[in-house]
């Protein structure tokens, strides 16, 4: 089991108690330091000396989950190589179930995560995006690389389809677990999504880093649209900025389009916002109603300028 850290000392203390308790404990657990400052360190090595199984302690100089996954892939000889981040908490049956799914004759197995305890309606709306999806395991053999489903966080792999593959692009600081999952795709290969290997997930994020994500995302977007083959061009011809803009030139010249087009974004943010939260089971008080909406809106506007930047930074069309 290979665990990428970067200044976890908030949260790993909570996933070594949870794969102590693992029905199916790791034969071996190693934690790639990717340059943390605080005690996260410290905090593992305590915890090695009463674990039941075998703790070690990489460093990876590279910044980036990438990076820490393959020194972790370089540094170990398992078959199955199960990948997990520090800030999640699996349930007690969790390995169990994925070994089951391997020992199948699945190569790639991955599942959801499930925000734990969201703190106030801001708390909330972040909270309503990480959510289960309520469905059986199924294969996953056609989407693009916007696909949701598969994530870095909480994936196993067979490590000669990993070695075959590359390993994870360093290349990519975000979205590299999208990324693979694409690769997957368009290799034939797919991937299983089970719905039960659903994980408690720490989310520390603010609306600031909400947006920096986006935005961050937005680029890295353009940035694997142009590793594709063929015509480096993804374009959304109805995106919310493109809908919020196009309004706007409308106020100017027929008002009641540009009323008429807001109203329309206004309403495909309230009806996604709703589906997401009951989704998540969460119930919408006044104050989602007034700003997760608009909440929603600016943060899909900013990552469509981030898909604008990484356009230009990497010459394609990505809008």
């Amino acid at each position: 089991m290979i665990v990428p850290v970067l200044n976890a000392q908030q949260s790993i203390g909570l996933l070594l108690d949870a794969l102590e308790k693992q029905e199916t404990r790791p034969r071996e657990l190693v934690i790639v330091d990717n340059g943390c400052t605080d005690s996260t360190i410290e905090i593992v090595k305590s915890f090695a000396e009463r674990s039941s199984f075998a703790v070690r302690v990489l460093e990876e100089e590279t910044p980036g989950p990438s990076a820490a996954r393959n020194r972790g892939l370089a540094e170990t000889i398992a078959e199955i190589l199960v990948f997990v981040d520090a800030d999640c908490i699996p349930s007690p049956k969790w390995l169990t179930r994925i070994l089951e799914h391997m020992d199948s004759g699945e190569t790639v197995v991955c599942g959801p995560y499930q925000d734990s305890a969201p703190q106030g309606w801001i708390g909330r709306y972040i909270a309503s995006y990480q959510t289960a999806e309520r469905r059986e395991a199924r294969k996953v053999t056609a989407a693009d690389y916007r696909n949701p489903l598969f994530l870095g966080g909480n994936m196993a792999w067979h490590r000669e389809l990993l070695l075959q593959m590359g390993g994870f692009p360093v290349e990519l600081r975000w979205g590299e677990d999208l990324e693979m999952g694409r690769r997957l795709l368009e290799k034939g290969t797919g991937f299983l999504y089970d719905p039960e290997l659903s994980m408690e997930h720490r989310n520390h994020d603010t609306l600031r880093i909400r947006f920096a994500k986006a935005w961050s995302f937005g680029r890295y977007e353009a940035r694997i649209v142009s590793m594709q083959e063929g015509p480096k061009v993804d374009i959304r011809f109805l995106s919310p900025l493109k809908l919020l803009l196009l309004s706007g030139v409308c106020l100017g010249l027929m008002p009641p389009l540009g009323w008429a087009g807001l109203v329309l974004l206004l309403g495909w943010a309230l009806f996604r916002m709703s589906t997401y939260y009951e989704r998540a089971e969460l119930r919408i008080g006044p104050k989602e109603i007034l700003y997760a909406p608009l909440l929603l809106i600016a943060e899909r506007c900013v990552m469509e300028l981030g898909r604008l930047k990484g356009s230009i930074e990497h010459k394609v069309l990505c809008f």
